[in-house]
């Protein structure tokens, strides 16, 4: 997503989403706003989770860790596990098994799907 936006774009929506978060949680109030507020505000967070990990995977690169094109599936599955576990914690759901199943099965995730597709030679 980030890649196709020009630097200068990519700026101005990280601002933005700065600003939308802080007008957003700084003017609600769970307990009295409808659950779509909530929805929102959670999608709200889970967009800044993802935009913040894809920023630090870029910190990274600056400081020579090689991603290549794979920080925005990092982001994605830290993302989805990060915002799975406070959606199971908001709810009162979330025990130490569901942290203890969900972070080892993510990062299984995440090899099988980045890495299952090993190239075999072509043969002529």
């Amino acid at each position: 997503m980030f890649n196709i936006l020009p630097h200068s774009n990519r700026r101005r929506l990280s601002i933005s989403l700065i600003a939308l978060d802080i007008a957003f949680f700084a003017s609600t109030n769970p307990v009295q706003v409808d659950s779509i507020f909530l929805i929102f505000g959670f999608l709200l967070m889970a967009a800044s989770l993802y935009l913040l990990i894809v920023k630090l995977c870029a910190l990274g690169r600056t400081y020579g860790l090689q991603f290549d094109n794979k920080s925005h599936k990092i982001a994605l599955f830290g993302t989805a596990i990060i915002v799975t576990m406070i959606a199971l914690q908001s709810i009162g759901e979330l025990t130490l098994r569901d942290l203890l199943v969900a972070a080892p099965l993510g990062l299984i995730t995440y090899v099988y799907l980045s890495y299952g597709r090993i190239s075999r030679p072509q043969t002529v």
